[in-house]
């Protein structure tokens, strides 16, 4: 009789105590249940892992033969895109859109000298390895193809070529994995004169310049390319480009002694052109575009303040052609060309 009254006092209870108590258990099965699939599911791993640490191997789609341990680091590491890629390689690289316009200019002011000239990134570009970045690691990109024509003209186009160069090609440096921490130099005005170095920030895409070229091809500069390199054999008497008025070249003639910079090379010569790097700058010697670098040679009669480019397989330079060398970030994977008469714009 006890036990059934302490059975009794035992099912006392309201009804709403029972369903809240009932609640606890449901809920309590559940967390077990999910608590019992995701242990289940790490022993599983653990299981795998610990299997692998054995002789076990497999073999791949591919006809490799690896340990399964081999394949769950694989599977679990993610990899920069640095250390997937090779050079030549396409990376989907999209820079979205944004807009550039290179002013006529003036001395003073920075310009093409030629016209108003409107450049709008594009996503249909391809892009490709050109190499890395030593100072990253992140991956370098080039476009494979041109993209348009830029003009430079005179003087103007002589002081501000590898200010507007860059400035061109910075609208492609905003996409997703772009470096926009980066910091590209350019150099305007006259050697003589004084130079003024701009500086290109928030975006990861500036020109590809002669120096760019000459790394990759592995030039150094020197006398063996070009005698006078380097040197100022004569002094003259000339009219030169200047930043101090708005027509961008001297009104009177002065006497003065430039040193020789310019030099050009056949690109085969060096570097061979069954390379994945001769394509990506010369393809087959098919292509020209603007280098944001600039040079002066002369000799007895007169003096040339000269633009440099690419073309028919050459580094070479003109009076007064582009193309884009673009930044990724390093944990992500990671160029423009212009012309005087049609050299094509290329990133």
């Amino acid at each position: 009789m006890k036990e059934k009254e302490k059975l009794q006092d035992v099912d006392t209870g309201s009804l709403a105590d029972k369903t809240k108590s009932n609640k606890i258990k449901i809920v309590l099965i559940i967390f077990i249940v999910i608590l019992s699939l995701v242990l289940c599911f790490n022993v599983g791993v653990y299981a795998a892992y610990a299997l692998a640490a054995t002789d076990v191997n497999y073999t791949k789609s591919d006809g490799t033969t690896v340990s399964v341990k081999s394949a769950l680091d694989e599977l679990y590491t993610l990899k920069p895109l640095a250390k997937e890629v090779s050079v030549g390689d396409y990376v989907a690289y999209d820079a979205g859109t944004h807009s550039y316009t290179s002013p006529v200019g003036t001395g003073s002011s920075h310009g093409n000298g030629n016209s108003s000239q409107t450049f709008t990134s594009s996503s249909s570009l391809k892009w490709r390895v050109l190499g890395w970045d030593k100072e990253t690691g992140g991956v370098m990109l080039i476009s494979e193809a041109p993209i348009g024509n830029f003009y430079l003209r005179g003087a103007i186009g002589y002081l501000y070529a590898e200010q507007e160069l860059n400035e061109i090609c910075k609208i492609y440096g905003y996409g997703t994995g772009a470096n926009t921490s980066k910091r590209f130099n350019y150099v305007t005005g006259d050697t003589i004169e004084g130079t003024t170095v701009g500086t290109i920030t928030g975006s990861g895409a500036r020109s590809i310049n002669v120096e760019d070229v000459n790394k990759i091809c592995g030039i150094t500069p020197s006398t063996a390319l070009t005698s006078d390199y380097g040197k100022a054999p004569y002094k003259k008497s000339i009219y030169y480009p200047t930043t101090k008025n708005s027509l961008g070249k001297s009104t009177s003639a002065t006497s003065r002694t430039d040193v020789v910079t310019d030099y050009e090379y056949r690109a085969s010569n060096y570097l061979s052109n069954t390379t994945e790097s001769y394509k990506s700058l010369f393809r087959d010697n098919d292509i020209a575009y603007w280098l944001a670098s600039r040079c002066v040679n002369y000799d007895v009669i007169s003096i040339w303040f000269r633009v440099r480019y690419v073309a028919m397989g050459s580094v070479s330079q003109r009076y007064i052609g582009q193309r884009q060398k673009h930044y990724l970030r390093r944990e992500l994977c990671w160029p423009w060309r212009p012309s005087y008469s049609i050299f094509k714009i290329k990133y």
